[in-house]
């Protein structure tokens, strides 16, 4: 309930891209298990071959987790897609 962000969505209804962010802080057993301060999420998929695949995701956030403070930062970027040839079926699937 406490995020907000936006989708965008393409023609054929595949998320292409998603963003979003905490917008007040968090608690989790009255604070004393943890405290989620800030979270920030983006997520950014690509059509590739006729098949939508993740391109980037960020995740950043800032929290309190029992008495330990935290800040991380998340970043994954895919790249040098390429199309593998069809192989032959194996003799298990024949």
């Amino acid at each position: 309930n406490h995020l907000e962000g936006r989708v965008w969505i393409a023609a054929d209804y595949n998320a292409m891209r998603a963003e979003a962010r905490l917008m007040e802080p968090v608690k989790f057993g009255f604070g004393l298990l943890a405290n989620v301060q800030e979270v920030e999420v983006s997520y950014l998929q690509n059509e590739f071959d006729g098949i939508w695949v993740p391109e980037s995701f960020a995740l950043e956030y800032k929290a309190r987790v029992l008495v330990k403070d935290q800040i991380k930062q998340v970043h994954s970027r895919y790249f040098n897609l390429t199309k593998r040839p069809a192989t032959e079926p194996s003799a298990a699937t024949k």
